[in-house]
């Protein structure tokens, strides 16, 4: 059985973490990090903060990690996060799924038109960043 958050389909052990990280969200201090279960998609994850935010009371989530990870162009840029939430995953959990389809492949499209006269090499990573991406929401999609 798979339970709804949308756009996202959830296994049972899912939706389980994910009632328990709504209770730590309801149950926080101000100024406290939430930490997000380890097994519960980053997009659920997101889709849950944006549910139970409010604009006077935003949510700064803490995504579980082994060890600081160096900067990376690439698969995390610095400059994308704000509040501890990624760019990326609050555009995951805004848009549906074939809107999502739809910006991964005109990002991926974009990097590989301009490889050659702006970013070079890194920019056809980002590309392929942007094609795992596509695979990962594919797969999701009903």
């Amino acid at each position: 059985m798979t339970h709804s958050i949308y756009p996202l389909n959830l296994t049972e052990a899912e939706a389980d973490l994910a009632e328990e990280f709504r209770r730590r969200l309801r149950d926080r201090k101000p100024d406290d990090y939430v930490e997000i279960p380890e097994g519960l998609p980053h997009a659920a994850a997101t889709a849950i903060a944006r549910q139970e935010a409010t604009i006077a009371e935003p949510v700064d989530l803490e995504w579980p990690v082994d060890a600081p990870q160096p900067a990376d162009n690439v698969n995390s840029p610095a400059h994308y996060k704000t509040g501890g939430i990624e760019c990326f995953d609050a555009m995951r959990a805004m848009l549906s799924g074939e809107e999502m389809v739809g910006y991964l492949r005109g990002n991926s499209f974009k990097y590989r038109w301009r490889f050659r006269k702006k970013g070079g090499v890194e920019d056809l990573e980002k590309a392929e960043w942007y094609e795992r991406k596509l695979k990962e929401i594919i797969a999701l999609l009903p």
